[in-house]
């Protein structure tokens, strides 16, 4: 099976609560909307915190029951009623659990994946169709923990 960004639905909702994705300072639980998931991998990425004009606290993606963290600045221009939305997203940090690297996992992999992911969602919880550019930049190596 492959990515898909979508809304998460009803019946998702107690599966996705259900692995523990937290806000950045990571004392509560996070109730977003919508993903990026490959069902068969169980692979999950999704934002943690800030709905439609609030800013993101960041992401986090679940892969191998371990969570990597994400903090990057979004620069977004266009518009979602012409379609034309460009995303620039600027990872300013990558926190990679140990564990991940230990089960085979390299450093440059989880930069594939997450360009990957950032660029099936396009502009996260938006549909796709919107989305006309999406650049990823990862500005500082991953802090490996």
């Amino acid at each position: 099976m492959a990515f898909v960004s979508e809304r998460i639905k009803e019946e998702d909702k107690e599966y996705f609560d259900s692995i523990g994705f937290t806000t950045l300072v990571g004392e509560e639980p996070v109730r977003p909307f919508w993903w990026v998931i490959d069902r068969e991998r169980e692979i999950i990425m999704t934002c943690r915190g800030g709905v439609f004009a609030e800013p993101t606290e960041g992401y986090q993606i679940y892969i191998k029951k371990q969570f990597v963290n994400i903090e990057l600045v979004e620069e977004i221009s266009g518009s979602y009623s012409k379609k034309n939305i460009s995303n620039h997203y600027k990872i300013s940090r990558l926190i990679v659990p140990k564990q991940l690297i230990d089960d085979g996992l390299t450093l440059e992999k989880i930069k594939k994946l997450i360009n990957k992911m950032f660029m099936i969602a396009g502009h996260f919880g938006a549909e796709r169709d919107v989305t006309i550019e999406t650049i990823i930049t990862i500005e500082n190596e991953p802090i490996v923990v």
